[in-house]
């Protein structure tokens, strides 16, 4: 089982394959217990490597790192989508940072008008992820094996996407995934969690003292597209 270590303050992830990987500077130590915890909390997949299982998270603006890292022993493809640009500098930033995750060190990149697409090896199992310059709702269009939806720091207005992913698009992203279960570590906003998915979810509080937008309140589970039927 992962494990969440610290050492004099600097957070310290023992990743999937038993790798250190030491989370230095500004990485703050809430996504570090919300890597702990979601790692704890959800089932390890079966077939993971056979069906190419996916991550979505739509809104995401440059938050690629900590679900990237929370997604490694369920995923192997992450799609990120966001509607505004990608800085250049962000887009090196992010590849230097997911070298870190690598087993050789290494992530490759690939730059087009849509976003763009990162690769690296992880466990020697080669992952792909996807900053997607988009509409958020093209991705219910995709023909994936949904295996987790990770969302966080969105709102109802003031540049936040004003789409329920939590509630009225739940039940469409629990149909994508082929098990029939898909993983979910999300904040509920904008809009609350759906009603029939609430009880599969266990409420997560992380340094709910502070201000910031991606700490406060977690919502991390398993829910079946048969507990979810058609409900909102």
């Amino acid at each position: 089982m992962a494990t969440l270590q610290y050492d004099k303050h600097i957070p310290e992830i023992v990743l999937p394959n038993s790798r250190s990987f030491r989370l230095t500077g500004s990485y703050s130590e809430s996504d570090c217990i919300l890597i702990y915890k979601s790692w704890d909390l959800l089932s390890r997949p079966k077939t993971l490597f056979k069906d190419n299982s996916v991550l979505f998270y739509p809104s995401a603006g440059y938050d690629l790192l900590t679900p990237t890292i929370v997604g490694l022993p369920f995923c192997t493809t992450f799609y990120f989508y966001e509607c505004s640009g990608f800085p250049f500098t962000k887009i090196k930033m992010l590849q230097q940072k997911l070298s870190l995750l690598s087993d050789d060190s290494r992530c490759s990149l690939s730059e087009h008008s849509n976003g763009c697409d990162y690769q690296f090896t992880h466990d020697n199992i080669v992952r792909n992820v996807y900053w997607v310059r988009g509409h958020n709702k093209s991705f219910l269009e995709k023909n994936v094996n949904l295996s987790m939806y990770f969302h966080r720091g969105d709102s109802p207005g003031e540049g936040g996407s004003g789409e329920y992913w939590d509630s009225e698009f739940l039940p469409q992203l629990a149909r994508m995934a082929n098990s029939g279960t898909l993983r979910v570590v999300t904040q509920g906003q904008p809009g609350g969690i759906n009603s029939r998915a609430s009880k599969w979810l266990k409420e997560i509080s992380i340094n709910n003292k502070s201000v910031m937008h991606r700490d406060g309140l977690y919502f991390i589970g398993e829910v079946s597209t048969t507990a979810l039927g058609e409900a909102k």
